[in-house]
C-alpha cells in the first residue's frame, strides 16, 4: 500500500506542473498524462524501497536526496550529457536515470 501511496501523490503532483507547462507552452500534450506513468512507477517503486530499508525519516530523506542527485546526474537532468565524462556517458544508458529525465520530458513537452 506504501507503493500505490506513493504513486498515486507523484501523479497528483505531477498533474498541475503538467497544467503549468501546458499553460506557458501553450500546447497541450493530452499522452502525457499516461506517458509518464512508467516513469511514475520506477521512482514510486525508489521510494518504497528506501522507505522499507531506512529505520528513520531523516535517514529516508538522506538517501533520497543522494540518490536523486545521483539519478539526475547521471541521467544529464543536472548538465547535458555530452559533457558528462565518458564513463558516465556510458553508465548513463543502462541506469534508468536517463529513461526518467527523458520520459519526464516528452510528457511535458513532447520531445
Amino acid at each position: 500500500s506504501g507503493w500505490i501511496s506513493s504513486m498515486a501523490g507523484l501523479y497528483l503532483s505531477f498533474i498541475p506542473c503538467f497544467i503549468g507547462i501546458s499553460i506557458i507552452t501553450k500546447s497541450f500534450n493530452p499522452m502525457g498524462l499516461i506517458t509518464v506513468i512508467p516513469t511514475i512507477v520506477i521512482i514510486g517503486f525508489i521510494i518504497s524501497a528506501v522507505a522499507n530499508i531506512t529505520k528513520s525519516i531523516f535517514a529516508a530523506n538522506m538517501t533520497m536526496l543522494i540518490i536523486g542527485i545521483f539519478i539526475a546526474y547521471i541521467g544529464g537532468g543536472i548538465m547535458p550529457s555530452a559533457m558528462l565524462p565518458s564513463i558516465v556517458q556510458q553508465l548513463s544508458n543502462i541506469t534508468p536515470g536517463k529513461f526518467i529525465i527523458q520520459n519526464i520530458a516528452t510528457s511535458l513537452f513532447g520531445l
